[in-house]
């Protein structure tokens, strides 16, 4: 007899675009993500998105319904929500208004809380004028 099919949130390693996938079983979930995302199934497997932990049969039927997972080809590392902010300072680094856009990307679409207000004080921060020291440098925050 088969599982019954349950809907989760799929998205691949780096990537902020999700896809809703309904499995009944992690094997059947891993083989529609890889047509879906196009990734090799040998060597692949699945993760929380939240954080990182690889998933067995048993803990994927422990899942509650739209739980957002990370599908890892062969190689592939994902250490929970933290590589998303993690590509956000690296790409920092060469490009402030990237960061703050693709910030605002992964807000748009966000429902976690502690998710929605971590990127919104990113956004926030990083539009902040973080060279000022003085206030002659930024007369503006020092108002108040």
């Amino acid at each position: 007899m088969s599982e019954a099919l349950r809907a989760f949130r799929l998205r691949g390693c780096g990537s902020p675009q999700k896809f809703g996938v309904a499995a009944g079983s992690l094997r059947g979930l891993l083989r529609k993500g890889c047509r879906l995302l196009q990734v090799p199934l040998p060597g692949s497997r699945l993760c929380l998105y939240e954080d990182g932990t690889e998933l067995t049969e048993s803990y994927f039927r422990a899942l509650p319904p739209q739980t957002e997972l990370v599908l890892l080809g062969p190689g592939e590392t994902w250490r929970g929500c933290a590589s998303d902010i993690g590509r956000f300072l690296a790409a920092f680094c060469d490009q402030g208004d990237a960061v703050v856009e693709a910030a605002r990307k992964l807000l748009s679409d966000e429902r976690a809380p502690r998710r929605q207000k971590l990127l919104a004080d990113l956004i926030h921060n990083l539009h902040g004028n973080i060279p000022a020291e003085d206030k002659k440098d930024d007369e503006k925050w020092f108002e108040g």
